[in-house]
């Protein structure tokens, strides 16, 4: 292999890369990253078998080839080489050599016959969006994730393609985050669970927000193509939360917010709250106010916000850092707060636009 290419598009292409290959795995190879010269392009491809991303740029190639270079390495040297014309050859030895200006650098390199081939995918179904629709589903809800081992299932996002709608839904146990896009005519209704660790890569890749972006799904996996650059993943198996099941079915207290007085509340509010273990704020809701109350060992914060209520008074505890997440991620000028009195979960959405919504239990029990 020998090439030459712009250290500039070399380093952005490993620094999107990378995100998908090994880090300290059983098979080093793993943590490698794939090099393929050949048809006028240098492909870079990275893999830890849950998630594969190949980018592509151009290069004047001398001589068609293949190195797999440890990945971290790699990716911090060409981050200095950004305003350099890089040479790139592979030699007998399987070593990469690297030269810029009148400068050089070699690598040893593991044996491409022992790196993953990338999958080929078999288009089962598709799931069609704009760009700007996926970066919203992704955005309004993976937030709301487990982080933990505990139930693999809920470390996924549910896609749900029906009747003309993709709905995107993530959970952890303690609140629910939904969103709502149109869907594009291409495919058939189906239910998949993508990780949501590969769900923020691809957000990175989605640039153009007019683009129709297609889900390309294959039983366990899905593929999607970004031009230059193409993302696979595998697709969590079993049976995804009957989240239907979770939403109150009446509500005894209904208030409306204006968003931006309501978030810099809260935003205050969790400064000081986060550094009490229980993380919780007090909610008093009657007449024409809300009143934030937060307290920790720094001291306490009081916050009368005026806002419209249909119901009954309320006082409620909620960990204000799901709820400061949910009033972020809503996009209105106002937002509708539903309660069912102080033990059962709230509903918090946009005033006018219903396309997200969230569910947060509260806080029942504290020191």
């Amino acid at each position: 292999m020998k090439i030459n290419c712009d250290g500039l598009s070399l380093s952005e292409a490993t620094l999107k890369v990378i995100k998908a290959a090994g880090s300290k795995t059983v098979n080093p190879v793993l943590e490698g990253i794939k090099l393929t010269a050949k048809n006028d392009e240098l492909i870079l491809f990275a893999t830890d078998k849950e998630l594969s991303i190949e980018k592509r740029i151009k290069a004047v190639v001398m001589e068609d080839g293949e190195a797999v270079v440890y990945g971290r390495v790699f990716c911090e040297f060409v981050k200095s080489l950004t305003n350099e014309e890089i040479e790139l050859s592979v030699n007998e030895n399987n070593v990469l050599k690297i030269k810029y200006s009148e400068n050089e650098a070699e690598f040893n390199c593991f044996d491409v016959e022992d790196y993953p081939k990338q999958k080929e995918i078999e288009e089962e179904n598709v799931i069609q969006l704009k760009g700007k629709a996926l970066k919203n589903l992704i955005q309004k809800t993976t937030f709301c994730a487990a982080l933990d081992d505990a139930r693999p299932i809920l470390k996924g996002c549910l896609f749900e393609k029906e009747k003309g709608l993709v709905r995107a839904v993530c959970l952890d146990g303690y609140r629910m985050g939904i969103a709502e896009e149109k869907a594009g005519e291409e495919g058939k209704d189906c239910k998949i669970i993508v990780p949501v660790k590969s769900l923020n890569e691809i957000l990175k890749f989605i640039e153009e927000e007019d683009v129709d972006v297609f889900m390309v799904i294959e039983k366990n996996y899905m593929m999607i193509n970004f031009g230059t650059a193409t993302i696979i993943t595998t697709l969590l198996t079993g049976e995804y939360i009957n989240y239907r099941q979770i939403l109150p079915a009446q509500t005894e207290t209904k208030v409306t917010v204006k968003k931006d007085l309501f978030e810099r509340a809260l935003e205050r509010a969790n400064l000081l709250s986060r550094a009490d273990k229980n993380n919780y704020v007090n909610f008093e809701i009657e007449e024409k106010n809300i009143t934030v109350l937060a307290k920790s060992e720094l001291g306490t914060v009081t916050e009368c916000i005026p806002m419209a209520m249909d119901g009954k008074d309320l006082e409620i505890k909620f960990n204000v850092r799901f709820v400061y997440d949910a009033i972020k991620a809503i996009d209105s000028d106002y937002v509708d707060i539903s309660l069912n009195g102080s033990i059962n979960p709230c509903i918090i959405e946009a005033n006018d636009i219903k396309n997200s919504l969230y569910l947060i239990l509260p806080v029942r029990k504290f020191n």
